[in-house]
């Protein structure tokens, strides 16, 4: 997507955006372009690479004039790979705490965002933490007794992994005892007690 501020000329009429390739040579290819409203302040292209620089000119239309074009060169950063959850344990020396941990698949992310919802009760996750690169795990406080589903989602600071999140993963179900039974044992040669 890419924005920018309304001229403040009211007479300006439209935009023209387009866009070129920039191939390794530093040859060009035009690979969009589009005349925009001038009320219009932003535009999205499906018509960019992941890994590939591009050069984005504006040019500011009134009439059969128009203006110098502003140009941006930019980088479309790729796609960082979606993690996998690996695990989900309760904490040996807590209670109330689950550890989630997980591979980073990838080599150029620069978060994970991490969501849970209780499985059941919660239609939509819940962002829960965000962390930086190279974090391959974290410690969810939690109620017990509660199931809880976590899902992963890594970003290289302007694109989240792809469409899907990593694989969810359901906690198992902790129950604290309350009760410390003891059997009963009954004395030998008493009928009643």
């Amino acid at each position: 997507m890419f924005n920018w501020t309304a001229s403040a000329d009211s007479s300006i009429d439209s935009y023209y955006l387009y866009i070129n390739r920039v191939s390794q040579s530093g040859g060009t290819t035009r690979v969009y372009g589009k005349t925009i409203s001038a009320d219009e302040t932003n535009v999205i292209s499906s018509s960019l690479y992941t890994g590939e620089n591009y050069i984005a000119y504006l040019i500011a239309q009134k009439g059969y004039n128009s203006s110098e074009p502003i140009e941006i060169s930019f980088l479309v950063p790729k796609k960082p790979n979606k993690p996998d959850i690996l695990s989900i344990v309760d904490s040996p020396n807590e209670t109330q705490v689950n550890i989630v941990t997980w591979t980073a698949n990838c080599d150029y992310e620069t978060n994970y965002y991490l969501h849970r919802k209780i499985e059941g009760v919660d239609t939509d996750y819940q962002e829960i933490a965000v962390l930086d690169a190279g974090t391959t795990s974290y410690r969810d406080s939690v109620e017990q007794g509660i199931l809880y589903r976590y899902m992963l989602k890594s970003s290289n600071g302007v694109i989240l992994s792809n469409e899907d999140y990593s694989n969810t993963f359901l906690t198992p179900m902790i129950i604290e005892d309350k009760f410390s039974w003891k059997p009963f044992i009954k004395p030998l040669g008493v009928d009643r007690i």
